[in-house]
Order: structure tokens, then C-alpha cells, then sequence
């Protein structure tokens, strides 16, 4: 017998001897649920720490970057970028997370722009030719808090951890803009 029929079993079994022990049968599947998950694999997805523990940032424009408590998606902080010039790379990224062959994740992020601007996401190689482990993707961004879930198969050997998320901005279409990220989290499906 399954494991999942034989918790369905003492479940019920649980429930038809009264109500006391209703509520342990609720803890049973309270703590069997939560086991079965996967957890996140991204540090500081909501910039809770106030700060951009866990991500890197890159340009080789003008942008000035911040955690701000000023209108959060979600819990107290937000990820900002004020853009003045947006040069021709510019991305807020994480590395080292680990990515196991052939897995099935799901990137979930919030984002807020003063325009509706092109946001580029990828999941890549952080080294070498940053081989695509994930995807190479575009969305084109809302001026309110919007949820974005990009679900991908992992495209490496065996497990890796020399991987990058990077949220890239569009050369020159950003300039006198701003972008907000929060809540962003990335776990195996």
C-alpha cells in the first residue's frame, strides 16, 4: 500500500473515532504536507534583511539600486532600480543555487514599473559560455504589482550549482525609468 493511501486510511480511521483525535489527524496531514515540499532555493527573494543579501548586481550604465520599505508587493521591503541611463548590460542577478537534471522548477517574482517595459529573465550557466540551464525569456512588465510564474525544465548534467538568475534590462528602453522586484522565488516543482 501506498504511503499516501495508508496516511488516507489512518486518517479516516483517525476521524470515525472521535473528535479528539480529529485534531491529531489534522496535524498528520499538516506535517506530511509540508515535508512532501521542496524548499526555496533562492536567499532573500523578498529582501526582508533590508538589504540585497544573496544577489549581485551589475551595470555598466547609471542605475541606482536599492531595497526601499516604500510600497512593497509583499512582507516590509521592495528591490529598486531608478534608472538614469540603462548602458548596455544591467542585471540584478543570484548564483550558486543547485539545479538537478531533468527537474521540473517554477520561478515566481513580483514586479512594478513606472513603464510598461521589456524585464529579460534567465536561468543560466553562472561560468564559461553561460549555457542556458533553464531559459532565456522576456515579459513585458505592468505599472502595478503584477505575479509572473515561468515554469521550465532543467537543461543541465546531472546537478549543478554553478548557476546565475539574472533580470536583465533592455539596452536604452529603461532610461529616466524605474523597476520594482519583490517576492521572488524559485523552487523544484
Amino acid at each position: 500500500m501506498s504511503k499516501l493511501k495508508y496516511a488516507l486510511l489512518w486518517a479516516i480511521i483517525l476521524l470515525l473515532l472521535g473528535s479528539a483525535t480529529h485534531s491529531c489527524a489534522q496535524m498528520m496531514f499538516s506535517n506530511r504536507t509540508a515535508a512532501s515540499g521542496y524548499p526555496e532555493l533562492l536567499t532573500n527573494g523578498g529582501f526582508e534583511t533590508g538589504d540585497e543579501t544573496g544577489w549581485s548586481w551589475y551595470t555598466d550604465g547609471s542605475i541606482s539600486r536599492y531595497v526601499s520599505g516604500t510600497d512593497p508587493h509583499g512582507g516590509t521591503n521592495t528591490w529598486v532600480a531608478d534608472v538614469t541611463t540603462t548602458g548596455t548590460n544591467s542585471q540584478l542577478l543570484q548564483t550558486g543555487f543547485p539545479l538537478m537534471e531533468a527537474a521540473n522548477y517554477r520561478l515566481i517574482f513580483w514586479a512594478k514599473a513606472s513603464i510598461t517595459g521589456t524585464l529579460g529573465i534567465a536561468i543560466i550557466e553562472n561560468d564559461d559560455d553561460h549555457s542556458t540551464y533553464g531559459f532565456v525569456t522576456t515579459r513585458s512588465l505592468s505599472t502595478s504589482w503584477t505575479q509572473y510564474t515561468i515554469d521550465f525544465t532543467a537543461d543541465c548534467v546531472s546537478t549543478v550549482t554553478d548557476t546565475r538568475l539574472r533580470f536583465y534590462l533592455d539596452a536604452g528602453s529603461w532610461d529616466g525609468e524605474s523597476l520594482k522586484l519583490d517576492d521572488i522565488s524559485l523552487k523544484r516543482q
